[in-house]
């Protein structure tokens, strides 16, 4: 087993190296950036984007050397997403091993899951998907190995894993139920109908070694910041926050439609198959506990901000059974299984080896900002919304964020600017506001009291899913002045 974990590790560390982005490609890859760096400067933990103080902690552990060296964050940033994309599929292989005790099965969903494109792109680029997916599920292969093996550390040190990846990614959260269930793994029987723990997981000392770490890290987690974040995704519809939308939100339709375009109508297929299969084999529970966990697409993709990549979660049941389903071919027939692998894995690779090629050699954000560094003054602020992250780090210039649809604040923000104009200091305005002025209360505002002179435009282009083509788009820089 040590080869297939060796060779799975390193192929795909290969492979992000080799795609890895020009720069920090996301608003909250930068914010993770910047606080290990303040972290350093200033001596004390600094949050990123929704606090996620697990990936800051980690990621300002891999930063000392590059610290001594005189570096920013920004390599070391991309550089750790891919190091725990390679770790995460490590970690699946080894729990599908231990859940389904198949290490073909196993191998095959590793390869798949390694393939997928909202799973492995984002890796690229500095997101924390790979490092909340290594702890998530390092954390169900250690308590599987924990009741194998009837050993009190393992279960002990899988509530602690659990309780980091909520630290370094906040959605795990409504995960906890599912690492429940798995915990006791209850005996369903059909005839007659019957749900049976065993004897061992309703004793103290299994219990508390289940239960007293995780609930030690989720409270300090929830009376630090955690407990108001909740509260916001779930019941304050801040734009802020990725909030829940409802159970059958617009956001579903294009979440199945993602499904839908990676699995394929063979995916499907094969889904279906290797349920089937495991259900004949009377592994009712493994059957169950795989549909409940699919059944999480109804919060991953009912979110405000719902983007491909939030399915990485749900990609790992639905990859699991499709590579049962697979396996089950392959020992029937080899040549079909090996096909029907290599079909999935060369589609899904197809189509995004463009993205990840032109993403390598550049970086839109990243160009924009240098544009914007070599055109303002040094002590200019823009005024923009989530470009503003890469507009300080990369450009070195002070920013404005607008208060996105709030019209009660909108006067009091257009004062603060008028202020700063009057003082002499150049402010600049970026045309991408529009996307995020959805009632057009900013320009209609900003039009009554200010002007706008348009100062150059940006070619910037970029590759967007799920068109799969070259975006090419101006992105404009304003100048402002008192009307």
């Amino acid at each position: 087993m040590i080869w297939e974990v060796l060779s799975l590790f390193f192929m795909n560390l290969c492979a992000g190296l080799v795609f890895i982005n020009e720069g920090l490609f996301h608003c909250d890859s930068v914010a993770l950036a910047r606080a290990v760096e303040v972290t350093y400067q200033t001596g004390q933990l600094q949050p990123a984007v929704a606090g996620r103080y697990g990936a800051v902690i980690i990621n300002s552990i891999l930063y000392f050397p590059f610290f001594l060296l005189g570096d920013n964050a920004d390599f070391l940033t991309r550089f750790s997403s891919i190091l725990f994309h390679s770790l995460s599929i490590v970690a699946l292989y080894l729990f599908i091993v231990e859940f389904l005790g198949d290490r073909v099965v196993a191998l095959f969903g590793a390869l798949l899951f390694s393939a997928t494109p909202l799973y492995f792109m984002p890796n690229t680029y500095g997101k924390e998907h790979g490092m909340a997916m290594f702890f998530f599920l390092f954390s169900f292969y250690s308590l599987l190995r924990g009741c194998r093996k009837n050993s009190l550390f393992w279960v002990s040190l899988a509530s602690v894993f659990m309780g980091i990846s909520i630290s370094v990614r906040e959605s795990i959260l409504v995960m906890v139920p599912m690492f429940v269930l798995l915990a006791f793994s209850p005996a369903i029987t059909t005839r007659p109908f019957a749900i049976t723990i065993p004897k061992e997981k309703r004793e103290l000392k299994w219990l508390s070694a289940l239960f007293l770490p995780l609930c030690c890290v989720l409270g300090t987690l929830f009376f630090t910041y955690l407990g108001d974040l909740c509260h916001r995704t779930l019941f304050v519809r801040d734009v802020s926050v990725a909030f829940y939308w409802g159970l059958l939100s617009p956001a579903l339709y294009h979440a199945m439609y993602d499904l839908e375009n990676t699995l394929g109508v063979f995916g499907v297929g094969c889904f279906v198959m290797g349920m089937t299969v495991l259900f004949s084999k009377e592994n009712l529970f493994k059957v169950l506990f795989l549909f409940i966990w699919c059944m999480f697409i109804l919060f991953y993709g009912n979110n405000r901000c719902y983007t491909p990549r939030y399915l990485d979660m749900i990609m790992v049941p639905l990859w699991i059974a499709v590579a049962y389903g697979i396996v089950w071919v392959y020992r029937l027939r080899s040549a079909v299984g090996i096909f029907l692998l290599s079909l999935f894995l060369t589609g899904m690779i197809l189509f995004m080896y463009p993205m990840l090629v032109f993403r390598h050699h550049y970086n839109g954000e990243k160009r924009f900002a240098a544009y914007v560094q070599g055109v303002t003054e040094s002590n200019a602020i823009i005024l923009g919304a989530d470009d503003n992250s890469f507009i300080e780090y990369y450009a070195k210039r002070k920013t404005l964020g607008i208060p996105v649809n709030d019209f009660n604040s909108m006067d009091a923000f257009l004062d603060e600017v008028s202020v700063y104009v009057r003082q002499g200091v150049p402010v600049y305005l970026m045309g991408s506001l529009r996307m995020y002025d959805e009632q057009g209360i900013f320009w209609k505002k900003i039009a009554e009291r200010l002007n706008l002179f348009q100062v150059g435009k940006f070619l910037a282009e970029d590759f967007h899913r799920p068109e799969r083509k070259l975006q090419t788009y101006y992105e404009g820089l304003y100048r402002v002045f008192i009307k």
